[in-house]
């Protein structure tokens, strides 16, 4: 007898049409050594981990368990280090309860290649608390500015992804609760007040001797008419995701600027969930983000205005407004020419000879636009200190010496010292079709998504009966009706009472059994019974509708 494993082959060679088929005894099961291990539990991963001691402290105090249960989670967790760093920078001596929970994403498991650009996910802290995962300009995954290296541990329901720093906080969505207003339906005036789904009357009677004010149909006898009645105004509370302050796009993206200081504290940005994150300057103040001084202008607020003729103007907000010379001038404005060399011909070519205070001795300073001592003095290249002081995300380009363009790359807009990605979805979405969804996968690069009751490529969507998939969204116990342009309405079939997503059996559906399922014997007597046609109609009661046929089956003999 030929055996698999445990098993034996007790009928072989059965044909099929793509091959054979073999029958055997008992069920195989792989053994266990060729099963991979099963993943750690997040609590005991860091316990053997000595690089997150800290984190797992807190994880312990603040009960991460107990909020994790059983779901899927994903773990922003930075090392020891980066705990170390962010107590001493924030002159703290533990990590608070948000900074921690801010860290814990809840039903997701974000692995690597899941994430993508503009990709915004909740927090433990709540849907107004989201860190954004984006692509800097290295092609380098990041979120909330942080880089990603790629590191990530899979643990039991759950992904960890390693970080080098803590993440500042941030809500970026102020949601608060609303209050809708609609009418409600028309009924008897001596009853109570109906509304639409969802709403709720504003009172919960009609006012007394209150004047019909519209009509409904009512059953008259074999008919049904129009009656008067009355309406009063309905309700309906809900909640308003805008986004907070220093916020904008319907996505809520941070305004230029550092963490909590939009536009730099020097001016208004255009947040909201229309805004387009454009920062409007105060006087005196310049850049995408505010962020420095107008050009001839110095000082913490940008008030004092330089005066220099023939020089460059020591500007800015760090700036003291000192004028530097160009080649063959002097004086506090560079307003006085040099006619005289009295340091000996001894200057650079490209220095000034500079007459001190009362008389004292000349000496050499290099033009504006060079540096060195005097009688030695090279070009000053911006470019090759710090990118100029452009954006990461700039070209920093020399055009003369000492001076130089920053000019943002293919995908972002600004200034060139400050450049933010640019929003495809924002100018005619993005090139995607009307009955498309835009979605923001990186710096001016969007992708389409045809919204329910669409098929397309999403350039172009054509509309779909959305009720011949899942019945359209709608209840199992709803009628869903195909209305054109990819829209259904989904009403709750006769018997159950709701808004159509969710509908729910009601009283009335209980209706009297028939003399055939009354039981009897020489003894007793049975009363009549009720039933809900919920027994025919959910799968899950199928043992009492084999009850009630027995029964039938007993009364019929």
């Amino acid at each position: 007898m030929l055996c698999i494993g445990n098993a034996s082959i007790i009928t072989h060679n059965l044909p099929a049409i793509n091959g054979y088929i073999h029958v055997i005894n008992q069920v195989l099961a792989p053994s266990r050594s060729d099963l991979p291990p099963e993943p750690p539990t997040v609590m005991a991963f860091l316990n053997y981990s000595s690089s997150f001691s800290l984190f797992r402290e807190y994880a312990l105090t603040y009960n991460l368990s107990e909020h994790l249960g059983g779901l899927d989670f994903t773990l922003l967790l930075p090392t020891d280090e980066a705990v170390r760093n962010y107590l001493s920078r924030t002159n703290s001596s533990f990590l608070d309860s948000d900074v921690f929970q801010y860290h814990v994403i809840l039903n997701e498991l974000l692995f690597p290649d899941h994430l993508h650009d503009g990709m915004l996910k909740s927090t433990l802290l709540g849907p107004d608390y989201q860190v954004q995962f984006h692509l800097t300009d290295k092609n380098q995954t990041a979120v909330n500015d942080v880089p990603l290296n790629g590191s990530f541990i899979e643990t039991q329901y759950g992904v960890v992804i390693i970080l080098q720093q803590v993440l500042k906080v941030r809500r970026n969505r102020c949601s608060q609760q609303v209050s809708l207003q609609s009418k409600g339906r028309c009924s008897d005036c001596d009853g109570p007040p109906r509304c639409l789904f969802n709403y709720s009357p504003i009172r919960e009677q009609f006012p007394a001797n209150m004047k019909p004010n519209c009509f409904y149909r009512k059953r008259v006898g074999p008919r049904r008419k129009f009656v008067p009645g009355c309406n009063i105004n309905c309700l309906r509370h809900t909640t308003d995701h805008s986004c907070c302050p220093g916020f904008y796009g319907h996505e809520c993206f941070k305004c230029p600027g550092d963490d909590r200081s939009p536009c730099s504290n020097h001016g208004q940005c255009q947040d909201g969930n229309h805004g387009n994150g454009e920062c409007h300057c105060y006087e005196g103040f310049h850049g995408t983000a505010c962020e420095d001084c107008e050009p001839g202008r110095y000082g913490l607020n940008c008030s004092s205005k330089c005066s220099c003729d023939h020089g460059k103007c020591d500007d800015g907000l760090t700036g003291s407004g000192r004028c530097l010379c160009y080649k063959g001038w002097k004086g506090a404005s560079c307003s006085v020419e040099i006619r005289n060399d009295a340091c000996g011909d001894v200057c650079d070519e490209n220095a000034n000879c500079v007459t001190g205070p009362q008389g004292s001795a000349a000496v050499c300073v290099c033009a504006a636009g060079y540096e060195g001592n005097g009688t030695f003095c090279r070009e000053l290249d911006l470019c090759s200190r710090s990118n100029g002081g452009c954006s990461e995300f700039a070209v920093c380009t020399k055009v003369s010496p000492g001076e130089r363009t920053c000019a943002c790359k293919k995908g972002y807009t600004g200034d060139g010292v400050v450049c933010l990605e640019i929003d495809g979805c924002l100018v005619n979405n993005g090139g995607c079709h009307t009955a498309a969804e835009c979605i923001r996968t990186g710096p001016n690069v969007t992708a389409c998504r045809c919204q329910t009751g669409f098929q397309g490529s999403g350039m172009f969507c054509y509309p779909v009966n959305p009720c011949r998939t899942d019945n359209g969204g709608c209840s199992k116990y709803a009628l869903c009706k195909y209305t054109g342009q990819g829209q259904r309405n989904c009403t709750c079939r006769r018997g159950h009472v709701g808004d159509g997503f969710n509908c729910r059996g009601t009283t009335n559906n209980v209706s009297h059994l028939t003399s055939s399922y009354l039981l009897a014997s020489h003894s007793h007597t049975y009363r009549s019974c009720f039933i809900s046609q919920e027994v025919y109609r959910q799968s899950e009661n199928d043992f009492f509708r084999k009850m009630l046929f027995v029964s039938k089956t007993v009364v019929n003999k």
